[in-house]
């Protein structure tokens, strides 16, 4: 394990698992009765919260995982890439449902698009995640991720989940990820009221100004902040990623380092990850920042074995280039 983290404690990641089934590159998303052709295909593990604990494995952490996969040969693949990263899965369980898939669309500029299947995530309940939530050494992190793909949880049983990591004495982080119906009223109410329960909220861009209401990162940074968290960073692509925290006097901003875009499927899950290493070891917020922005670099400029190690990640803070 890497020496930064050093008397760290246990690092919990809670929420979807599930399978990404990738199609590129596409030059132009299909109208409705049109077709469109791609030159390759493949599934990968393992959803939103299931890419952060890889990426946390692959930094040197033991991340423990909560949730459920699928009785099929999917859900086998979702434990497989796991226990492959060394994530400890004792605390995930099949659901007899078909594993959830989301087709992932991938544009010739890297974008995206997505059509979900939630398949198992329908199964999983609240009491089935709190009764797995592990009782740890304070000073841990417990992240909770993909809300909106879990249809049986809903915003009261999100706070339960959060208020029990608290009681188990874990500092609790919450990505809300995108509301697929378009953030409605009741979406963005909902979030903001669980985020008294939040230390860290690490949404991204477009999703934090839905939840704010606002378009100027300060002012979006003071907004979430007067609703309950010690700390909010925003990821913010090309354009990097901002944080502020409670009582500080001003935002802190770090610039994106420069890589060649393949497939930005998980970045944010990644970036996750090197923020939680970083805050795990204790460093100032500026240099988790950079660390969280080289992480998920790295990942979005490779199609297979995306995630860096932390030697990979410094030689990237040594020796990358930032956008400005």
């Amino acid at each position: 394990m890497d020496t930064d983290l050093a008397g760290s404690g246990q690092v919990v990641v809670l929420g979807n698992l599930n399978i990404d089934l990738l199609c590129y590159p596409l030059e132009v998303l299909p109208e409705w009765g049109q077709e469109r052709t791609v030159r390759s295909m493949w599934p990968r593990a393992a959803g939103s919260a299931g890419y952060t604990a890889m990426a946390l494995g692959r930094l040197g952490l033991h991340p423990i995982v909560v949730g459920n996969v699928g009785s099929d040969h999917y859900g086998r693949l979702l434990l497989d890439a796991l226990a492959a990263h060394h994530v400890d899965t004792g605390n995930a369980f099949v659901s007899q449902a078909a594993t959830g898939v989301s087709v992932t669309l991938i544009g010739t500029n890297s974008e995206r698009a997505f059509v979900t299947f939630c398949g198992h995530l329908e199964e999983l309940t609240v009491e089935e995640i709190i009764a797995r939530i592990p009782e740890g050494p304070s000073g841990g992190y417990a992240l909770f991720s993909g809300l909106f793909l879990l249809p049986k949880i809903d915003f009261a049983g999100a706070v339960r989940i959060l208020q029990t990591c608290r009681e188990r004495r874990c500092k609790t982080m919450f990505d809300s990820g995108d509301d697929p119906a378009g953030w409605t009223d009741e979406s963005v109410q909902g979030i903001r009221g669980l985020l008294k329960w939040v230390d860290v909220f690490v949404p991204n861009w477009d999703e934090a100004c839905a939840v704010s209401g606002k378009s100027e990162a300060e002012e979006v940074l003071a907004c979430l902040l007067k609703l309950g968290p010690e700390l909010v960073v925003l990821k913010d692509g090309a354009r990097g990623s901002w944080a502020m925290g409670r009582g500080a006097d001003s935002i802190i901003q770090e610039p994106a380092y420069r890589v060649k875009a393949v497939d930005t499927t998980g970045a944010g899950d990644t970036f996750n990850a090197g923020l939680i290493y970083g805050l795990s070891s204790g460093w100032d917020l500026e240099r988790c920042l950079a660390f969280a922005n080289a992480a998920a670099a790295i990942a979005i400029s490779r199609m297979n074995d995306r995630y860096p190690s932390a030697a990979e990640v410094r030689h990237l803070l040594e020796h990358g280039s930032r956008l400005p």
